[in-house]
């Protein structure tokens, strides 16, 4: 499941970034919405390409914000 969702994932960046409901991830993927979840925090400290990050709220359900990794690190630097 974490590599269907990995490539689900780097399909829908744009710009090397994206926002996305796990919700979204679910119904894409054919796959419960805890399930996603679970994956999606496990890949925040898993070794890939992408770094997945919450970015919010638990009402509405998971936020999350995917980038490439390192182009992140560069947009941190460069607001500093």
């Amino acid at each position: 499941m974490q590599q269907r969702i990995v490539e689900h994932l780097e399909s829908r960046l744009e710009n090397g970034s994206a926002f996305t409901k796990s919700r979204h991830i679910a119904d894409a993927l054919d796959a419960s919405v805890k399930r996603v979840g679970s994956v999606m925090a496990a890949l925040q400290t898993a070794e890939t390409r992408l770094e997945v990050r919450q970015w919010g709220g638990r009402s509405d359900g998971a936020t999350w914000y995917i980038t490439v990794d390192g182009d992140s690190e560069q947009t941190d630097t460069n607001s500093q």
